[in-house]
């Protein structure tokens, strides 16, 4: 029992320390977002991934598939429209958090929603 409760607090410990040393930084508005990642891959997996220009276009792939779309911020969330081949994909704001200027995680519903880690190539 005492292994167990040891084993618990060590986890709680790394755990802390491996959050906090994960600088999150979340990108505010469109001018930022230009810096940091438009002209950028963004990338899932190699053949799922996103490059959003500067003119507000969006290309990439998901899962093979050719995606064309638009991007614009609002208030505090970038937005976009899409499709993939030919299915539309309806608009969706999502949240933006860079992750050690390596990584960012896109949390969709405005920040409510289901997250998804994406690496910046």
């Amino acid at each position: 029992m005492r292994f167990i409760k040891s084993l618990i607090i060590l986890t709680a410990v790394l755990t802390a320390s491996l959050s906090s040393s994960c600088a999150r930084d979340v990108i505010q508005d469109k001018n930022e977002f230009i810096q940091k990642v438009v002209g950028k891959k963004v990338a899932m997996s190699a053949n799922t991934w996103l490059s959003p220009k500067k003119d507000g276009k969006l290309d990439g792939r998901v899962k093979g598939i050719k995606v064309h779309g638009k991007w614009y911020w609002q208030g505090d969330f970038w937005c976009r429209t899409a499709r993939v081949g030919i299915i539309p994909i309806p608009r969706e704001c999502q949240k933006i958090t860079m992750l050690n200027n390596t990584s960012l995680e896109l949390k969709r519903h405005k920040g409510t929603g289901s997250s998804h880690i994406y690496t910046i190539d």
